[in-house]
């Protein structure tokens, strides 16, 4: 299923307590979806080239890249928890799970044959701006719905309403457990031709992407999730490269993000999560000297990524802000976005407002970076 109706959505999303809500569930990395349709072309080599019995993707050379839990967590920026994400087997597997079946239908006005369109979702999610428990537990049925696990038809997959009858577990469950089963059991479905894909091409194609470089990495910068970014322009301007190039699968293999960044601690605000200890390394305790830090090695790899980033970044929103210019001459919210986006890139702030808190609360906001991301080119 095309991850339109899911970015529609996303693109939607405009109160504090919607975004506070998916950072309580651990789902806060979809919101920076901006992929609308996958290529067709670069999709069905990864299928056939995807190895389901090994969970491994074959390169044009034999070489094979090899997808894990990380991979997921890194990509998409799904909660890795410990608990098993579990799917019902009918809606009346049980008498618990069939009364929140019921009970959770009775939010929606029509039914089509007794179950809910995934386009009667999609409104529902938008609609419920106080980021309940039931926009929680919507979300990710949507999400699931659409880029993980559909149903081949315009239903939503509530079955997995079985691992969200407690809202407050949701982020304990590893799901990129989950996206991983789903990418095996649909890519075995879809070889043996009994079934239209309905995985999690998303994942694989976006994992792809940032993890096979030909040559340098001149379509798309990394970010803290590799969905981060990427657009329909972007994956359609790689397989347009690949096709040129007379063959898919051709380029080295980089190293996963997680070996630089821990992309589960990222946060909408853009900080990176974390205590004030963590902030001091792990010091240990005073023995007469000064304390040591146990991380050195994690924290240079970190300095040196977010000054990687940041530089890749600056590149891109000076191009942004001259695109605005052309594209949005005469909006007042734009011209805002850019004075403040132009502040930065000439680094016109105080000490006092490069403070962490400042730029936060008053510059980073959820609702400006997203205005920011959709100052581009389509």
């Amino acid at each position: 299923m095309s991850p339109k109706g899911f970015h529609y959505v996303i693109e939607c999303l405009e109160t504090a307590e919607q975004l506070q809500a998916l950072e309580d569930i651990g789902f806060h990395g979809l919101y920076w979806l901006r992929v609308k349709t996958l290529p067709l072309h670069l999709g069905y080599w990864l299928l056939d080239n995807f190895n389901p019995f090994k969970n491994c993707l074959v390169l044009a050379d034999g070489e094979e890249l090899r997808l894990t839990e990380k991979d997921v967590r890194d990509t998409l920026g799904l909660p890795m928890g410990t608990k098993e994400v579990l799917v019902a087997k009918s809606s009346t597997e049980s008498k618990q799970f069939s009364d929140f079946y019921t009970t959770w239908k009775e939010q929606f006005q029509t039914l089509e044959k007794g179950q809910v369109l995934t386009k009667t979702l999609q409104y529902q999610v938008v609609n419920q701006v106080d980021g309940g428990d039931l926009f929680k537990v919507n979300f990710v049925v949507l999400a699931v719905s659409v880029l993980l696990k559909n149903n081949q038809n315009r239903y939503v997959n509530h079955r997995i309403l079985k691992s969200l009858m407690n809202v407050n577990e949701i982020k304990d469950y590893n799901w990129c457990a989950f996206v991983l089963k789903c990418l095996r059991e649909s890519t075995l479905e879809w070889k043996s031709k009994k079934n239209f894909f309905c995985g999690p091409l998303i994942f694989l194609m976006l994992c792809y992407v940032d993890r096979v470089v030909r040559g340098d990495r001149t379509v798309k910068p990394r970010g803290y999730f590799t969905l981060d970014g990427w657009t329909t322009a972007l994956l359609n301007s790689r397989e347009r490269e690949e096709i040129d190039h007379g063959e898919f699968g051709v380029g080295f293999i980089d190293e996963p993000m997680g070996e630089v960044v821990d992309s589960s601690q990222v946060h909408l605000d853009g900080d990176v999560g974390g205590n004030e200890e963590d902030a001091q390394c792990g010091k240990t305790e005073d023995t007469g000297g000064a304390g040591v830090c146990n991380d050195v090695k994690d924290f240079v790899n970190n300095l040196v990524f977010t000054t990687k980033l940041v530089a890749e970044n600056l590149v891109s929103l000076k191009s942004m802000l001259n695109v605005a210019d052309k594209v949005l001459p005469d909006d007042v919210k734009i011209k805002k976005l850019c004075s403040v986006a132009q502040d930065l890139v000439n680094d016109r702030y105080s000490q006092s407002q490069r403070s962490p808190s400042i730029i936060s609360n008053s510059i980073l906001t959820p609702d400006c970076a997203k205005d920011l991301l959709r100052i581009q080119v389509v």
